[in-house]
């Protein structure tokens, strides 16, 4: 049992930090101002900032996808669902609840690209 939860956390943890390094380079690349610019609600995120985001959220997704079926003890696309599950959840509640300035679209295309990615990255550890 706990090498099915270890599974499951260690592909989280990687996804976060995937995304986390990410998010960083993109900021200081794409935002005049850097961070400073990203506490201001009135101006809205670049596109290509959105993009970018969401790019690296489909890798870290995959990654997290297959890191957690590849540590899984056994069943590794159950695994790997279950985190698929687990971020759904938890983007659908960030999503309801996170007043930003992003359009309004993206907090769900970016909870289907982390699912798709995390069942992906499973498939691809399971195809091997």
């Amino acid at each position: 049992m706990w090498l099915s939860i270890g599974s499951i956390i260690s592909g989280y943890i990687v996804m976060a930090l995937i995304v986390m390094i990410g998010t960083i380079a993109a900021t200081a690349a794409m935002i005049p101002g850097g961070f400073g610019m990203m506490k201001n609600p009135a101006v809205p995120a670049p596109r290509q900032y959105l993009i970018a985001n969401l790019a690296v959220s489909f890798v870290a997704a995959v990654v997290g996808g297959r890191l957690t079926a590849r540590m899984a003890p056994n069943a590794p696309m159950m695994h790997s669902a279950i985190l698929g599950a687990l971020l759904l959840v938890m983007s659908v509640v960030s999503a309801r609840t996170q007043r930003t300035r992003q359009p309004s679209w993206y907090p769900w295309t970016v909870s289907a690209i982390g699912v798709a990615g995390v069942l992906i990255g499973g498939l691809w550890h399971v195809r091997r």
